[in-house]
């Protein structure tokens, strides 16, 4: 459906030298998937196909269609747009669409379709969520599960339910947006605050301290998460994620806050240059830093699932960090059938950096090695 909807438009456009483009992750998967059917969908039409990068030529109006990776999707910039699809829209890079294409529809009004199947309530279901909401009146959202097709007989849905784990089978087939991921650190801690119904409404309390914990991996993501400690309880009462921005752009977004910042905690990374950089800049604007000692990958996330234990995160202000720490998984070895000692690298580290920063901040004797242990002084037996 959605290559024969850009040949559609290819073919039908009325603008000088029409551009459609098909995005997928990478070159090789978008290769597999769509060209052929390219290929099958316009071969009644006078064209010139060029496998060598993916296009397909319409003669009769000098409209290209073309096949685009998604994995360096910062080249495509200064290119013009009357139609593009971003299939798997939930593995594909949220700024590839509002940094790079998204402005690329402007020019000629081009029009856009995100295909894929959900990976939890990330970019991707923002999209859907927005293309719900009667106020967005050029954007339309549709989900067909299998119930809702004839795609897949009885037989065949009745053995891979049989056959497959249950979240596989309502993420792939029910389109179930909360699913957790397979292998997610967080998974029964968040499980656990959804049934306790500690996310939800979680106000600022007005006279306790407010702390920040910092994780700025590179240049074009950054998260800040906002804590107060009431009573037993952690409270997660505002966050920031930003892409592509500057540290004065965070600072600006800061100043917003309804609350000004008693602690700033990082993470000392001796290994990131550009890391260190940007603490460096931040320091310039007058930010003071506590710095805690970077754990290892794994200890860091068991440094946080306890803390997890006690807090409550405020869902409006926090939708994203809640998602984030739903979906953080390690990676999983298919032919060993099990999962690795390290993380899946995607959007939801920046969020764990952040969380792990602060919960080996808040408990620092987990981490500190270094210091010697002192022992009470004994009495010796006369």
């Amino acid at each position: 459906m959605a290559v024969d909807w850009l040949v559609e438009i290819a073919e039908g456009c009325k603008l000088p030298n029409p551009r459609v483009y098909y995005v997928g992750a990478t070159y090789k998967s978008v290769k597999m998937v769509a060209w052929q059917m390219c290929q099958d969908l316009t071969a009644h039409l006078d064209t010139k196909k060029s496998e060598a990068d993916l296009t397909i030529t319409f003669k009769a109006n000098n409209a290209k269609l073309q096949l685009l990776s998604c994995t360096d999707f910062q080249k495509h910039r200064g290119i013009y747009i009357d139609a593009i699809v971003m299939d798997e829209m939930p593995i594909l890079a949220p700024a590839a669409w509002t940094m790079v294409f998204r402005p690329a529809c402007s020019d000629r009004g081009g029009r856009a379709m995100f295909c894929g199947t959900p990976q939890g309530a990330g970019f991707y279901y923002k999209l859907w969520k927005h293309g719900n909401d009667p106020d967005a009146k050029a954007w339309t959202s549709y989900l067909y599960t299998v119930l809702d097709t004839d795609v897949i007989d009885q037989d065949e849905q009745d053995d891979l339910k049989a056959t497959m784990p249950e979240h596989h089978w309502r993420q792939e087939f029910l389109c179930d947006w909360r699913v957790a991921r397979r292998g997610a650190f967080f998974g029964p801690e968040l499980n656990a605050m959804d049934g306790d119904g500690r996310i939800g409404s979680v106000p600022l309390v007005q006279g306790l301290p407010v702390v920040a914990s910092w994780f700025l991996p590179k240049t074009d993501s950054s998260v800040i998460l906002f804590w107060q400690e009431v009573g037993d309880e952690l409270h997660l009462v505002d966050s920031i994620w930003k892409q592509q921005t500057s540290i004065q752009a965070l600072a600006a977004e800061i100043a917003k806050k309804p609350f000004k910042v008693s602690i700033n905690y990082a993470s000392m990374n001796n290994q990131m240059d550009h890391y260190a950089s940007r603490l460096s800049q931040a320091r310039g604007l007058g930010y003071r830093f506590k710095l805690v000692k970077e754990l290892p990958p794994i200890e860091a996330v068991y440094a946080a699932k306890p803390m997890l234990g006690r807090t409550r995160i405020d869902e409006a202000n926090n939708e994203d960090a809640a998602e984030a720490f739903r979906q953080h998984h390690a990676v999983y070895d298919d032919l060993k059938q099990c999962y690795e000692e390290h993380a899946f690298e995607d959007w939801t580290q920046d969020f764990t950096g952040a969380l792990t920063t602060f919960a080996t901040a808040h408990n620092p004797r987990r981490s500190n090695w270094d210091v010697p242990l002192v022992y009470p002084n004994r009495r010796r037996a006369a």
